[in-house]
Formats: C-alpha cells, sequence, structure tokens
C-alpha cells in the first residue's frame, strides 16, 4: 500500500471517530482473501468458512445426524471427521478438483441448485474464491508443520459509545508461523446483552437505547478475545459529585458508575439496611426487638458493629454452610445420611472458624484417606468420575464451566477439549477402597487421560497453562491445588 493512501485512510477513519490504534501496526493480510501464495490447510482455511457461514452449527450439518445424509462435526470439532466428509464420503460427489466451480459443495452454498439452508456464500465473496481454490488444488489436508493460531486480538479493547452509535471491530490472528492476519470476515461474534449493544456477522458493534455496559465476544478457530462497550446516559453529569470510598471495590463502581453517567444512590435507609444486612448474613429478617434497638441507636459506627455481629452469630455459620452445602453437591441419596452430616458439619465448622478460603478449598481439593476422617472428601464419592470431579471444581472454585468441552469446542467458549481433559486427568488417579477404618480416598498410579479425538496422551494441566511434558508423580492435584489458590490465579482470586 503507497504511503500517501495509507495516510489517507487513517486519517479517514480517524475523523469517522475510530480509534487510530488501529492503524500503528504494519497492514496484515486477510483471511481467505489470497493474500499470499502457501500451501492449503484444511483446519485453518476451511473449518473457519463452515464455522463462519453456519454450515457446521447443530441447527444444520452438525447436528447429531446431519442433514440430508451430510454430516460434520458440531462447530468444526473434528476437521480430519469433516475432511473426510467433503472429500471421500459418497464416492467424493462433493468436490470436483477436475472443475472447481460445478463441485456439488459450491453449488449447493451458492444457490445454484436447490439447498434447504438457502444461499450461504455467493459466488462473488472471497470465501467462496477460497474453497474454489482448495478444491482446484486438489483438496489438501494440510501438514501437521503448518502453522497454527496463538492468540486472536480485537480492536478497539474498549469503546464509549453513543446511544445508537456503531463501530466496526477488527480482530487479528497471530500464528506460530510468525505471522499477522487480519480474520475479522472469518472471526464469529456474539454479544452478552442484545439490548444494549448488538453485533453483526461483520463485526459492526451498534449500541442500542438503554445504558451500561456490555462485552462483545469473538471467535476464530477456538481462541477468543472481548471487546467491551460502555453506553452512558445522554444528559452527562456535569458536576459529578465527591463519593466516599470505604472499600477499593465503591473505587471500581464508582469509577464505572461515572462513565456511565450514572450518580450512585443515595446510602439505603437504616430500616432498608437492617433488613438486607440480617437476610444477607443469617438469612432472617431480624426481630422487632432487634429492629427497634437498631434503629434507636445514633453512634456513627453502628452499622459496621452490626455487620461483625451477625458475623459472629451461629446463624451465619448455619445459613453459609447450606449454601457451600449445595455448591460442594452434599447429596443424601448418594452419600447416605450419615456421611452427608459429617460433610455438612465440616463445612459449617469450616465456616465457623473463618477458614480462609484458600485454605477451604485446598483442604477439599486434596482431601485423602478415610471418609469418616475427612469427610470433604465425600465430592469426589458424589462427583466420582473424573470429568466430573474436573466440571465440578473448575464451576465451584473457578466459575468456569467446562462440562461442553467433553464433546466439542463451543464458539463462544475459550476451553477446548484438550482443557477440559487436562483438567480431567488431575483426577485419573482417584479411586475410593474399603478398609477396615471403612471407604478410604486415595490417588494411585499414574493412568494415561486420551483425547477423544486424536487419542493423543494429555498430561494433567490447569486452565489457560501450558500441558507439561509428563504427568508429575504421586498425587496430582497437589499440583492443582498450588495453582488454583494462588493469589496470582486470576479466576480464584
Amino acid at each position: 500500500m503507497p504511503r500517501v493512501f495509507a495516510h489517507f485512510l487513517a486519517a479517514f477513519f480517524f475523523t469517522a471517530g475510530l480509534s487510530s490504534s488501529l492503524f500503528a501496526e504494519p497492514p496484515v493480510a486477510k483471511a481467505g482473501g489470497g493474500a499470499e501464495v502457501r500451501p492449503f490447510n484444511f483446519e485453518n482455511d476451511i473449518t473457519p468458512i463452515l464455522s463462519k457461514f453456519g454450515c457446521n452449527a447443530s441447527g444444520c450439518h452438525g447436528k447429531a445426524e446431519g442433514q440430508n445424509g451430510f454430516k460434520l462435526s458440531v462447530f468444526g470439532s473434528d476437521p480430519e471427521f469433516d475432511f473426510q466428509a467433503l472429500v471421500k464420503e459418497g464416492r467424493g460427489r462433493r468436490v470436483f478438483p477436475a472443475a472447481a466451480e460445478r463441485s456439488l459443495l459450491l453449488r449447493k452454498m451458492s444457490g445454484a441448485v436447490p439447498h434447504g439452508g438457502g444461499v450461504r456464500i455467493e459466488p462473488d465473496r472471497p470465501e467462496y474464491a477460497t474453497l474454489r481454490d482448495w478444491i482446484a488444488a486438489g483438496t489438501p489436508f494440510g501438514s501437521p508443520d503448518d502453522g497454527q493460531v496463538v492468540s486472536i486480538e480485537i480492536t478497539p479493547r474498549e469503546k464509549t459509545l453513543a446511544m445508537a452509535e456503531s463501530l466496526p471491530l477488527r480482530v487479528t490472528a497471530r500464528w506460530t508461523d510468525g505471522r499477522v492476519t487480519d480474520v475479522t470476515a472469518l472471526a464469529s461474534f456474539q454479544s452478552n446483552n442484545e439490548s444494549l449493544v448488538r453485533v453483526d456477522p461483520a463485526g459492526q458493534v451498534t449500541a442500542g437505547e438503554l445504558p451500561g455496559s456490555a462485552a462483545v465476544m469473538a471467535n476464530y478457530l477456538g481462541h477468543v478475545d472481548l471487546f467491551q462497550a460502555i453506553v452512558p446516559r445522554r444528559e452527562a453529569v456535569t458536576d459529578y459529585p465527591a463519593l466516599a470510598e470505604n472499600n477499593f471495590i465503591d473505587r471500581l463502581v464508582y469509577a464505572r458508575l461515572r462513565k456511565l453517567n450514572i450518580v450512585p444512590s443515595p446510602p439505603a435507609s437504616d430500616a432498608d439496611f437492617l433488613r438486607r444486612v440480617f437476610l444477607d448474613l443469617i438469612g432472617t429478617p431480624p426481630t422487632a426487638d432487634e429492629a427497634r434497638r437498631f434503629l434507636a441507636d445514633t453512634t456513627n459506627d453502628k452499622r459496621a458493629r452490626l455487620v461483625d455481629e451477625l458475623l459472629q452469630r451461629p446463624e451465619f455459620a448455619d445459613y453459609w454452610a447450606l449454601k457451600w452445602a449445595d455448591l460442594l453437591r452434599v447429596d443424601r441419596e448418594a452419600l447416605g445420611h450419615r456421611a452427608a452430616y459429617e460433610m455438612y458439619r465440616w463445612i459449617r465448622d469450616s465456616v465457623a472458624a473463618n477458614k480462609p478460603l484458600d485454605r477451604f478449598a485446598r483442604e477439599i481439593l486434596t482431601a485423602e484417606g478415610p471418609l469418616a476422617e475427612s469427610p470433604q472428601g465425600n465430592l469426589f464419592k458424589v462427583a466420582a468420575q473424573p470429568g466430573e470431579a474436573a466440571s465440578t471444581v473448575s464451576q465451584v472454585f473457578l466459575g468456569v464451566r467446562i462440562a461442553c468441552a467433553q464433546c466439542h469446542h463451543h464458539p463462544y467458549d475459550r476451553w477446548s477439549q484438550t482443557d477440559y481433559f487436562g483438567m480431567t486427568a488431575f483426577f485419573a488417579p482417584l479411586q475410593r477402597k474399603a478398609s477396615p477404618a471403612g471407604e478410604v480416598l486415595l490417588a494411585e498410579g499414574n493412568p494415561a487421560t486420551q483425547h477423544p479425538r486424536t487419542k493423543a496422551n494429555i498430561t494433567a494441566h490447569a486452565l489457560g497453562t501450558p500441558p507439561p511434558e509428563k504427568d508429575s508423580e504421586g498425587d496430582r492435584r497437589l499440583v492443582l491445588a498450588d495453582w488454583l489458590a494462588a493469589p496470582d490465579n486470576p479466576f480464584f482470586a
């Protein structure tokens, strides 16, 4: 691109209200646009097209039984299966390298012949050209040495938008071979709140008519990144009041409210505060005498003193032990009445003793020995399979759902099957055995965990961390516990 023309484009988009940082990097190749000559790779070049246009979605050819005799893996989770289905199934009738334009695949998706899904890709689109050129090249699958996506980046990362204002997003992918490509055209987008911010398939974000903040997720080949839109109220606050900060959470909340042109509500009345704090901390409303006593108190620190008093009451431990018992699957049908009660008592005693959360989590995660002595280990009796244990621990202590990744990589989730089975591998050695002291929980052996599709061995590794060369010796849960309760763990912290 001539330098003068590049400067003109930068000036044009900057004037239109876009961040000039979009042009801070050198130009990148366009995905599917034939910007560079290199061998085709089915997973890198074809799977994103099938995903972008919904061909492998669960409502189309990706559903369990396929569609009209043609089945793809859901969301492109198995490229080898999809390659076989497209190229070799049905005597290879779907592709015709000798005359690529006559291929049934292209004729169906372009509407040249009847297609239940309608026209998906017009012949003048670059994605059509990519598919045609791949077929004409002999439908190569690609080499294991071909570059793979390392990460994607969405720009801008955050933007304040006026109501009804629009903004195009840009998604770039970084590859193991050093390439940086613009993959916006083939990325999938989703807003977490359509009433606040909409996003079209091309990545054009449009703010709604309500104030608030929303996130837009971009996905490309299993990698995700987020854009955050802030839509303030139309009425600007010219003289924003000074606000008292009681803790660091107040500071974060106030900063966001200021961006939204929202002044915080005034403090709750004593009566409202009293009712809310009782229900939040001990699950019951105050008695009439407690209410009269609190409302008659004229000291400045009465609210803080009330919180401290409620935290010391036995009802606090009772109430929060019930909440944790639900999270930790204290199931009388699965455990029996006695074991369920012992596990509940362990949880209640931990809450009453104000046990730090990292220690609480570690003692559950690394429980071993007779369950009568370590009743918290009954979690692994309810979540008895390694996958169940991995999913439960991830959801309860990390706030992350990984269960869907057992079968496929969902297009709007960062966790893959490798991530799922990496977590599962931590619990693969866990066993329950009968003993004179009752049922015993122990980690035994060094079982291998395989990827269900590739059959490759997967070593135990925590979410978002690289897999080690080999599994650690002994109880693998100790490694997971160190990572989970570390101060710098962004999920647990």
